[in-house]
C-alpha cells in the first residue's frame, strides 16, 4: 500500500476530510489531554512522597531532560515502515507505566525509588512517540500543506492544555494525584487504540543496522544535506530555546504577587497557551513557506518587546491577558516555523532524525535555561526578570542576524 499523499492543500476542509490525517489529530488530540493531566500530576505527586522539593527537582530533571535524547529514538523510527507500531508500543508502554504510578500512589505504596524510575519510562518511551509524530505529517500530506496541518494541531493543542490542566488539577482536588495518573494512563491507551487506524505503510524508510543510521542521521545534520543549513539552524534554537522557559517563570513571578495568585497563574497561563494556538492558524492561513528564516530571526524581537510590556502591566489583568496571548503567538511562533521547515524539507526517511537532532540542542539549551532562569527569578522582581528574559530574546535575534547568510535559505 502506498502513502496517500494527495490531500489537497487548498483549504482547510480538504485536511479534515484526510481521514488518517484526522485520526493522527485525533490520537495527538487524547494524547496531549493526558500529557497536560502528567505534567499538573507529577510534581506535586513528588512532593507529596517526600516532602522534598530537591526530589521534585529530580523527578523534572528526568520528566524534561530525558526528552533531549530523542535522537537515540530516531533511527528506530526512521527504520519503522509502519510508524502505526512505533505509537501503538510508545502509547501502550506509557499507559503501564503512569497506570502503576497511580495505584501505587492510591495505595500508598509509592516510593521515591519507585516513582523516578517509573517516570523516566515515560519520558524515555516518549521519545518514540514524539519522533513518530513528527514523521507522520509529511508522510500523509504534500509539503504544501504542513503549515495548516501544524495550525490545525496547534489549535487542538492549545484547547487540549487547557483542558488537561484543568481535569488534572480538579482531579488531585477530588482524588489526590494518583487518580490524575490513571487518567493519563487511561488516555494513553486511548490514543493507541485511535493510532490502529493510522498507516504509512509503504512510505520509504531508512535502511542498515540502527547504529549506522543514527551516524548516518548525524553526518546529514553536520553536512546539511539537501541544502539545509541544520548547523546554524540547531545554534539559533538552542539560543532562543535557553530563554523560552522564561515567559513560563516571568508568568509564575507576576502570580505570585497577585492577591488571587492561583487565579491570576491560570488565566496568564492560560492566554498564553491560546495565543500559541491562535498563531498556528495564521500561519496556516498565509504559508510562509519562503519566509520561515524572517520568522525565525524576527519572533524572537516581538516576543521580547511583548513580555517586558506584559510584566509592567502585571496590575492591570486584562491588558495582561492581552500581552500575554500576543506572546504566546511570538514564542510559539518561532517553534511551530522551525519545525515545519525540518518536517517539509527532510526526506522521508530522515524525518525523525533531522529533527530529533535538532531538537538535542534546544532541549539541552532549555533545560538548562530553565535552571539559570529559575534561580535568577528567586532574586529579582517580575519588571527586572523581563528584561533579563527579553535581553536574551534579542541576543538570539542578534544571533540570527549574524547567521543570516545560512538562514536565508531557511524556506522550502
Amino acid at each position: 500500500m502506498s502513502v496517500d499523499r494527495t490531500a489537497p492543500s487548498a483549504g482547510w476542509g480538504d485536511l479534515l476530510r484526510h481521514r488518517r490525517f484526522v485520526l493522527y489529530l485525533a490520537t495527538l488530540s487524547v494524547g496531549d489531554i493526558g500529557y497536560s493531566v502528567y505534567a499538573v500530576a507529577a510534581p506535586w505527586l513528588a512532593y507529596q512522597v517526600t516532602h522534598n522539593f530537591v526530589d521534585v527537582g529530580a523527578v523534572l530533571a528526568a520528566e524534561f531532560g530525558l526528552y533531549a535524547f530523542s535522537f537515540i529514538a530516531a533511527p528506530f523510527v526512521d527504520r519503522a515502515q509502519e510508524k502505526r507500531i512505533v505509537l501503538l508500543w510508545g502509547y501502550a508502554l506509557q499507559a503501564v507505566a503512569a497506570s502503576s504510578i497511580g495505584v501505587l500512589a492510591i495505595e500508598q505504596k509509592l516510593t521515591f525509588l519507585l516513582l523516578l524510575p517509573l517516570v523516566s519510562m515515560i519520558s524515555l518511551v516518549w521519545d518514540f512517540t514524539w519522533s513518530a509524530n513528527n514523521t507522520i505529517p509529511p508522510l500523509l500530506l504534500p509539503k504544501e500543506a504542513l503549515f495548516r496541518a501544524s495550525g490545525l494541531s496547534g489549535v487542538l493543542s492549545g484547547g487540549n492544555q487547557v483542558t488537561g490542566f484543568t481535569v488534572g488539577g480538579a482531579l488531585i482536588l477530588l482524588t489526590g494525584p494518583g487518580g490524575a495518573m490513571l487518567l493519563y494512563g487511561a488516555l494513553n491507551a486511548a490514543s493507541a487504540v485511535l493510532a490502529l487506524g493510522i498507516t504509512t505503510q509503504g512510505s520509504p524508510s531508512a535502511q542498515g543496522p540502527v547504529w549506522q543510521t543514527m551516524v548516518e542521521g548525524w553526518h546529514a545534520w553536520w553536512g546539511g544535506s539537501n541544502g539545509r543549513p541544520l548547523r546554524s539552524l540547531s545554534l539559533l534554537v538552542a539560543v532562543q530555546g535557553f530563554f523560552a522557559p522564561g515567559s513560563v517563570l516571568l508568568i509564575t513571578s507576576i502570580a505570585s504577587r497577585a492577591a488571587a495568585s492561583q487565579f491570576t497563574y491560570g488565566v496568564l497561563f492560560t492566554a498564553f497557551v491560546l495565543g500559541g494556538a491562535a498563531i498556528g492558524i495564521l500561519l496556516g492561513h498565509f504559508n510562509p513557506r519562503r519566509h520561515v528564516g524572517l520568522l525565525l530571526l524576527t519572533t524572537p524581537l516581538i516576543a521580547a518587546g511583548l513580555l517586558a510590556s506584559a510584566a509592567w502591566a502585571e496590575k492591570v489583568l486584562a491588558l495582561g491577558v492581552v500581552l500575554w496571548f500576543a506572546s504566546g503567538t511570538a514564542m510559539l511562533g518561532f517553534e511551530v516555523c522551525y519545525l515545519v521547515y525540518l518536517q517539509a524539507t527532510s526526506p522521508p526517511s530522515e524525518v525523525a532524525r533531522t529533527t530529533s537532532n535538532v531538537f538535542f540542542f534546544r532541549g539541552t539549551a532549555r533545560a538548562t535555561g530553565a535552571i539559570a532562569l529559575g534561580f535568577v527569578a528567586t532574586f529579582l522582581l517580575p519588571t527586572t526578570l523581563a528584561l533579563w528574559i527579553a535581553g536574551g530574546l534579542v541576543v538570539s535575534s542578534v544571533v540570527g542576524a549574524a547567521l543570516w547568510p545560512s538562514l536565508r535559505k531557511v524556506q522550502f
